[in-house]
């Protein structure tokens, strides 16, 4: 046999039943209350939402605009390279007829510009304008051609400074060296030269001669001989007051 259910009271019946009017619009509008922030709480959420996807939207216009802004100005102030590669440098002389304290190869990304010999990490580093060591400054004295004197490396040049500073650089091939020497030749013969000669200006002054007159006294007379190639010369006679 199934369990016999409990009966159900009927107390809360009779009692809904014995309500007063005033008791019914009071709960009533309590009903109505919370269904109307039950809304207001599902709206807000709703226009939280759109707002948070306006603002992500808006944020990636913002940074996509920014990036565009500093991609224009990396292009705008990126250096303007006549070559540019890896080069594995030395530095072999410091000064004249003293060698280098650090003779270690290093490798660099090299920047050829109008006047300058740049080194950077690498090509991104380039673009961003940081530099890894000092900088190369060319001038008409500076000059560059194979090391064919250095036997431990192929592909190896040589730059050289008017300060004694000497340089040894390494490329990968012969060509790409030999393209090198020639950009860098080519650079340092487009300079202004360094070295100005004085001009001397000499002014000649026209000689004029000068001829002294015989003079005679009063009471005396000088008798000049001429000479046989120019006429006598004439006799001047000066008075007193």
């Amino acid at each position: 046999m199934p369990p016999v259910e409990p009966p159900q009271s009927r107390l809360p019946a009779y009692l809904e039943e014995f309500k007063t009017w005033q008791e019914r619009d009071a709960e009533q509008a309590l009903t109505d209350k919370s269904k109307f922030k039950s809304i207001a709480e599902e709206n807000t959420s709703t226009d939280g939402g759109r707002s948070g996807m306006l603002s992500g939207k808006q944020s990636s216009q913002d940074f996509d605009s920014n990036n565009n802004k500093q991609r224009r100005s990396e292009s705008a102030t990126r250096l303007l390279t006549i070559k540019e590669g890896f080069l594995s440098r030395k530095h072999e002389w410091e000064g004249h007829e003293r060698k280098a304290t650090h003779r270690a190869w290093e490798k660099y990304y090299s920047a050829l510009t109008s006047n300058r010999l740049l080194f950077f990490k690498d090509a991104k580093h380039l673009k961003s304008g940081r530099t890894a060591t000092d900088d190369f400054q060319l001038d008409s004295s500076t000059s560059t051609a194979p090391a064919t004197d250095y036997r431990k490396k192929p592909n190896v040049f040589r730059l050289k400074f008017q300060d004694g500073n000497e340089y040894l650089f390494h490329a990968k091939d012969d060509t790409e060296m030999n393209e090198w020497i020639t950009a860098i030749n080519n650079t340092i013969s487009s300079l202004p030269s360094t070295v100005t000669g004085a001009t001397a200006v000499v002014t000649q002054i026209p000689s004029i001669a000068l001829t002294s007159p015989a003079t005679t006294t009063k009471g005396s007379a000088s008798s000049a001989t001429s000479s046989p190639h120019h006429p006598p010369t004439s006799v001047m006679i000066s008075s007193t007051s």
